[in-house]
């Protein structure tokens, strides 16, 4: 069910330090300023616990997170669109596990995607094929920008299946085309 019962849901980026995320940041800008709710920005660690973990695996991680979401709030600020509000969170565990558990109280979670191959899991990267099939709100999946002409616009896709949910699914796909200015791709599953 996609219904976020709080209007002020944020929309949530997961960070990893990666020029895909950074891109996945500056297109959820738009979003967030849409909706006039906050930018969640979200770095998940792979150490499952803080106080189990190693104390220098521990503290390197924790540079590592802060400097992430230091660089992706610095992209936020510099590209001069409309101020949004920006909250910034290092979360513990699987990368899969703790943003489909931030979905729960998200607007919309979005991610970046560097890979291209033929399947879903290739395409998309393991975790944001998991965040799209499990996770309680829309997620956009942003493709690092590659050599297309000047003036086009990438489509947004929108899966379509015979769900009794999925009319929502069509419906967020529509939004967002509008929002953009960009042309809709529907894939049939």
């Amino acid at each position: 069910d996609w219904t976020v019962s709080n209007a002020s849901a944020p929309v949530v980026v997961g960070v990893d330090g990666s020029k895909a995320s950074i891109t996945a940041v500056k297109w959820a800008i738009d979003e967030a300023v849409s909706r006039d709710v906050p930018l969640r920005l979200v770095h998940v660690t792979h150490i499952e616990e803080q106080p189990a973990a190693p104390e220098d695996a521990f503290r390197l991680d924790v540079q590592y997170a802060e400097a992430a979401l230091r660089a992706a709030s610095a992209a936020v600020k510099a590209t001069g669109k409309k101020p949004v509000t920006v909250e910034t969170q290092i979360l513990w565990g699987p990368p899969d596990t703790a943003l489909i558990d931030e979905s729960h109280g998200a607007a919309m979670v979005c991610v970046g995607s560097l890979g291209i191959g033929p399947i879903a899991r290739k395409l998309l990267g393991s975790t944001a094929a998991t965040l799209a099939e499990k996770a309680s709100c829309p997620v956009a999946i942003i493709r690092t920008p590659h050599d297309a002409p000047a003036g086009d616009t990438d489509p947004i896709v929108v899966v379509v299946e015979d769900h009794p949910d999925n009319d929502s699914v069509i419906e967020h796909g529509m939004a967002e085309a509008r929002l953009r200015k960009a042309p809709v791709l529907a894939v049939g599953v």
